[in-house]
């Protein structure tokens, strides 16, 4: 949807690379939905002043889905790693690893709690 030439509501847009966003829009700014980005991975959450802003999933290619905070197009340092094999973490982290404070729930329900390098 459009309105006063700019986009407005529901909607979804392409772009050249494959990447593509569907959701909602508001003055010409994403708002709310769903992105895949250029390298694959997948993002679902809400936008501020056209990027990824506020709280949002994001599936990584590698299969780690991020769930947390995200600031002005990045990711925030602390939020829940969900693994492929049923693992989670929960703690701080430097590029989707697990690094600082965190805990750990393994599959097997062994638990780890403590410092990460």
């Amino acid at each position: 949807s459009f309105k006063a030439g700019k986009r407005e509501g529901f909607g979804t847009i392409t772009w050249a690379d494959g990447s593509f966003y569907t959701g909602l829009w508001k003055n010409d700014m994403r708002l709310e939905g769903d992105m895949k980005m250029q390298n694959g991975n997948l993002y679902k959450g809400t936008f501020k002043n056209d990027k990824i802003h506020g709280y949002g999933k994001l599936l990584l290619t590698s299969g780690i889905i991020f769930e947390g905070n995200f600031e002005n197009g990045y990711c925030g340092s602390v939020g829940k790693l969900m693994y492929g094999n049923g693992d989670i973490y929960f703690g701080q982290h430097k590029a989707f690893v697990k690094e600082g404070q965190g805990k750990m729930i393994y599959l097997n329900g062994s638990v780890y709690e403590g410092g990460w390098d």
